[in-house]
């Protein structure tokens, strides 16, 4: 996937494993894809681990255990974030077409602001504002 597409309102701009087992993902996912990782801190202080193909950030993994609130039930999972033009617009657009903010909008180092949404039938998303990507009136 380009950078520019990445970038674009409404593209798949990230992937985010969710596991049980960090050290086992990363092993399996070297095997298999040939990725290399970076670790780092998650916004809320828990492990974060930045994989890699050859020199692009692919995607991201973290332990279901530093994700405050998960229910207990929460298997490992991957999640997709899409890119938004802007942050508020898009959340009010969820809301208003029927879905719901299930994690408020959040502000990375980088400057980066994401939520997670739910659409009406249940499946659930991560929004992805860019700071170089803001269009919203402020």
């Amino acid at each position: 996937m380009s950078k520019d597409i990445r970038n674009q309102h409404g593209a798949i701009c990230w992937g985010e494993l969710c596991t049980s087992d960090l050290e086992g993902a990363q092993k399996f996912y070297q095997k298999v894809l040939g990725w290399t990782f970076e670790a780092t801190k998650s916004c809320n202080g828990g492990s974060y681990i930045i994989t890699k193909a050859g020199n692009e950030m692919v995607a991201g993994m973290m332990s279901l255990k530093d994700i405050p609130d998960l229910p207990p039930e929460v298997p490992p999972h991957w999640g997709l974030y899409m890119t938004v033009d802007c942050i508020d617009t898009a959340l009010a657009e969820v809301e208003a077409n029927g879905g719901s903010i299930i994690m408020p909008k959040t502000t990375l180092d980088c400057g980066s602001v994401f939520a997670f949404v739910r659409d009406p039938q249940g499946a659930t998303l991560g929004l992805m504002q860019y700071p170089s990507e803001c269009s919203c009136d402020q």
